[in-house]
């Protein structure tokens, strides 16, 4: 065949060939099922066409047989495209944004799927040209895919976009105006010329589609800029190029596992692709960090000797950043003034654009609280009373008979009439015993569509417990490549100003979960508190899937049921060491089951404000009389 990058002609190697079929032959025939052949079998098969359209047999990629069992034309046609990008557009130039865009806090279950939409619409015609018969496999994919998985496409708005262009593509049939705007957009890429043009408009159809996007501030990561702050500079074209690509782990697996054996609409991945972070990403990664969540209020020494102590197990190749946030510095804000209530203006020429996003992020966060203001005080004031009445029970004599004590000449009557010697009243006063709180609040991507609400809940705890004068500390936490971020938004021992700074909460990134709550857990088992209590606000899906080299090399993806349990795991192991544990669940629905898993029935589900001191002083309430 000819290889139409280099006109020359491009003939599989014999070593190649072996390697193709290695996965069948080096496979003992005892030990092998009839089914794991077929599975072999289709890899190969998908493998070939992949490396036949790209023209490159040094492609490195994982295919998914349970595509193909589903769906032959899904799966057919989805190795097609992955070849045509590879062979068409520069893969690694993609690779580049995702990296830039996870960072700043790009949702991967929106962005991939969304990506690719893009790719598709920027390959097909190209391929349909050089190829005939690709066209009839498109519609056949697309027919097929509107039938398996109309439930993942009725489940998401980005689900919803995907149904849209696949129904104009096939019967050019309108959706809404919303919709159909976006699907514009991406049909219009048929005639992309570079990967650069896929890339705008995924970044402005995920912006426009996507309810929170990753603001307009961030558009592109500095891809277009010719020096993006302080991030890596891009090299030339030729550069990129010429660049050797040895991983396996290129953006071709990025766009694997679109179709899920048991699609049910939830979007439940049983095994979705880490996203690998190059060498050279992860050297610029504690500079990224610094830029985005501020710098370490820890020393070097100190930080050293938390990551030997804390991350360990699942979490061996892993970092802490504990940091006060970009708002919180020393000059940010006059002494005992929080930033939230100075709302500093935008500085354009000496901010960075994480600076300006996180005050953006403060002043909508404040909006809703003033817009609440009346609910939010009735909240802090309900809950605040129930902590401190649960408190002053704990102090109050209790009174009760016995054989000595003080005298009670009611009783004398019994002597020598009743058997009963109880003659007197003992006052037993409840030896007090003091507590300390620590909450934890997910900083995820994920919950970047609910920020406001979620900065609400945690503004309310903080606010109650500090009228109820009890010490506690408010934590948020994400993770990005080695880095799980712990964010402090205030200290056990601030005034009660310090509580409006939870309004500086903002999403991003990714939650690994077990290890957050290892790490708070730390610290509040160092306290000198007799009775401790740790509450985290989560959506019950711990996932860490954008990792470095070190990590990809783990043999677990910390995603889906694996994370679960580990995060289930931390939680049964702080609750046997006397540490009070809650869960209040910030998350849709169909994570509930996994919700339950980690924290049994001790978390609450709120599903109105107006309900929060409530439900959360019942639980508070319940561990204070304890």
């Amino acid at each position: 065949m000819m290889n139409r990058n280099n006109g020359t002609e491009n003939t599989v190697p014999a070593e190649d060939m072996s390697i193709k079929e290695m996965s069948i032959k080096e496979m003992p025939a005892n030990d092998i099922s009839e089914e794991e052949l077929e599975t072999a079998r289709i890899q190969n098969r998908l493998k070939n066409l992949l490396w036949t359209i790209s023209g490159d047999y040094s492609l490195g990629t994982e295919v998914n047989a349970a595509v193909f069992k589903k769906s032959k034309y899904i799966a057919l046609y989805d190795a097609v495209c992955k070849g045509g990008f590879a062979r068409y557009f520069r893969p690694r130039t993609l690779e580049q944004y995702f990296e830039k865009a996870f960072l700043y806090g790009a949702e991967p279950s929106v962005l991939l799927p969304l990506s690719r939409l893009c790719i598709e619409s920027a390959v097909w015609k190209k391929l349909a040209a050089d190829r005939g018969g690709i066209a009839e496999l498109r519609r056949m994919a697309f027919e097929d895919t509107l039938t398996k998985e109309s439930g993942r496409l009725t489940h998401t708005d980005w689900g919803a976009l995907e149904g849209c262009y696949l129904r104009y593509c096939l019967y050019k049939s309108p959706a809404g105006k919303s919709k159909q705007l976006w699907v514009d957009k991406i049909v219009s890429l048929q005639d992309a010329g570079d990967t650069i043009d896929i890339i705008r408009c995924l970044d402005e159809v995920y912006n426009g589609a996507y309810p929170k996007g990753f603001a307009d501030e961030f558009k592109g990561f500095g891809l277009f800029e010719e020096n993006p702050g302080r991030g890596r500079q891009s090299g030339s074209e030729e550069d990129e190029e010429d660049k050797p690509e040895k991983e396996e782990d290129r953006i071709v697996n990025l766009l694997d596992d679109h179709l899920q054996e048991e699609d049910d609409g939830k979007n439940k991945a049983q095994k979705p692709n880490a996203v690998v972070l190059e060498d050279e990403s992860m050297a610029l990664a504690k500079d990224y960090i610094e830029l985005n969540y501020g710098k370490s209020y820890l020393t070097p020494k100190e930080q050293r000797q938390l990551n030997y102590q804390i991350c360990t197990g699942a979490h061996k190749e892993c970092k802490l950043h504990f940091s006060d946030g970009l708002l919180s510095r020393p000059d940010a804000s006059a002494e005992g003034t929080s930033p939230a209530e100075e709302q500093p203006p935008l500085q354009d020429s000496a901010d960075t654009y994480q600076m300006e996003y996180a005050r953006r992020v403060l002043t909508e966060n404040l909006e809703i609280l003033k817009a609440n203001q009346l609910m939010t005080r009735q909240n802090i004031l309900s809950l605040a009373d129930i902590l401190k009445r649960a408190l002053l029970t704990r102090e109050e004599k209790e009174i009760f008979p016995d054989e000595y004590g003080k005298i009670r000449v009611d009783r004398l009557w019994n002597i020598g009439r009743t058997d009963n010697r109880k003659m007197f009243d003992r006052e037993f006063i409840q030896e007090f015993t003091d507590f300390a709180v620590e909450i934890l609040i997910d900083s995820s991507g994920s919950q970047q569509i609910r920020q406001s609400m979620v900065a609400l809940q945690g503004y309310i705890i903080s606010e109650a417990l500090s009228l109820a004068e009890i010490p506690h500390r408010v934590m948020g936490f994400c993770t990005f490549g080695d880095y799980t971020v712990m964010r402090r938004y205030r200290d056990y021992d601030e005034p009660i100003e310090a509580d409006k700074r939870i309004l500086e909460f903002y999403g991003s990134a990714n939650n690994r979960d077990g290890l957050a709550i290892r790490a708070a857990a730390h610290s509040l088992s160092a306290r000198r508190e007799e009775n401790k209590i740790l509450i985290v606000l989560s959506d019950g899906t711990p996932n860490d899937i954008i990792v470095s080299k070190s990590k990809s090399r783990l043999r677990v993806q910390y995603c889906n049921d694996y994370a679960v349990k580990d995060t289930a795991r931390e939680v049964y192991s702080l609750r046997s060491k006397g540490i009070a544990v809650m869960g209040i669940f910030a998350g849709e629905e169909e994570a509930l089951p996994a919700e339950k898993q980690i924290f049994g029935n001790e978390f609450a589900y709120i599903r109105k404000i107006s309900d929060f001191s409530n439900v959360v002083g019942r639980y508070l309430k319940e561990q204070l009389m304890v």
